[in-house]
């Protein structure tokens, strides 16, 4: 993944694509997600973007009028965002070709290939991800689509590398994401990426949602937990570690809580979490670690201390690894700081601000 952080100075444009019979729910995610991070202080200005201005008919039998056009992104450069949310319902077409009237418009085509060559970030949410792969965005990258569609998609884009069980691929300019609720999370993922992590969190607990679910983790839960497991003391050990990240963890110590073997824990977390207890805990570590560099003025050692991990060079070692960036870096763009302000009455008022 390359970090884009946000352009200084500027609004970050977000056109999200309708077409006709396109699902409202799927355009409703990065609408609201992004539109919500401007409410809440992000730089953005999302709208919806057709081949022609005017109403469009959507699955669900409404109409939307869409206000802007394809032109409208020809002034889109790096750092701003294209955004495919799904497209048509591949259940209803043959299973060999996609028939003519199934693929993106030429239009649409060479508007993101067009877009994609200035900078621009294309996103493809669902099954938007075949739109990218029809424009050939996807050849030799990584990305990820439905579950329920991802051997359709493996047989029409062979020159993508599949990744069928995460919930988003983060490939700098290329963002795609698996099905429905995912795409929520890669929205949250990509403001994260450009604004840092407390606006994505705030956008979140808006939201009523999970404040951060990595890529890497599965997309499929193939069932809730059998109630004989009691999913009571996972969620409590669960949160026992976020209360006290700064302490040593291991499965057999989370076994140990839970009052499960290792192997019915193990099984147990996965199932309920989508990922190992390790990479999960190591995920929860790094995280904290953006909090503290974005809201303190810790030091890096203080910061791997309270985040748990054993030295300064390992939450280095394994912050690089994950962003692609070191911890400084990310504090130098992303840190808020107070600052005095004049307010208009005269008074002495604090003013935060994104550096």
């Amino acid at each position: 993944m390359t970090s884009q952080p946000a352009a200084s100075g500027r609004t970050i444009k977000v056109a999200v694509i309708a077409v006709d019979q396109m699902s409202p729910f799927h355009l409703w995610i990065p609408m609201t997600v992004f539109g919500q991070g401007a409410r809440s202080g992000g730089s953005y200005h999302p709208f919806l973007c057709a081949q022609k201005s005017g109403p469009i008919e959507t699955s669900d039998g409404y109409t939307l009028v869409v206000q802007h056009d394809y032109s409208d992104c020809d002034d889109f450069a790096a750092g701003d965002l294209i955004v495919v949310p799904t497209w048509h319902d591949l259940d209803a077409l043959p299973d060999k070709e996609l028939p003519d009237k199934a693929l993106p418009d030429k239009p649409l085509i060479d508007m993101l290939k067009n877009a994609h060559q200035r900078g621009v970030t294309i996103v493809g949410l669902c099954l938007g991800s075949f739109v990218l792969g029809a424009a050939g965005l996807l050849d030799g990258q990584k990305a990820t689509t439905h579950w329920a569609y991802a051997d359709r998609f493996a047989k029409d884009y062979p020159m993508a590398t599949l990744c069928a069980d995460q919930l988003y691929v983060d490939e700098g300019t290329i963002v795609t994401s698996a099905g429905v609720a995912a795409g929520i999370d890669c929205c949250l993922h990509l403001m994260r990426r450009q604004f840092g992590s407390a606006l994505a969190n705030q956008v979140a607990r808006s939201m009523v949602v999970a404040p951060h679910r990595d890529g890497g983790q599965s997309q499929f839960i193939a069932r809730p937990l059998p109630q004989e497991i009691n999913e009571t003391r996972l969620a409590d050990a669960v949160q026992s570690v976020r209360d006290k990240l700064h302490q040593d963890w291991d499965i057999e110590v989370m076994a140990s809580r839970c009052h499960m073997s290792r192997r019915t824990f193990t099984r147990a977390f996965r199932k309920q979490m989508g990922t190992s207890f390790t990479q999960w805990l190591l995920d929860e570590r790094l995280g904290r670690t953006q909090d503290l560099l974005e809201s303190t003025g810790l030091s890096i050692e203080q910061i791997a201390e309270q985040a748990g991990f054993r030295t300064a060079a390992s939450l280095r070692h394994h912050f690089r690894q994950k962003f692609k960036r070191s911890p400084l870096d990310w504090r130098r763009t992303f840190r808020v700081v107070a600052e005095p302000a004049i307010a208009a009455d005269g008074d002495l008022s604090v003013t935060h601000m994104l550096q």
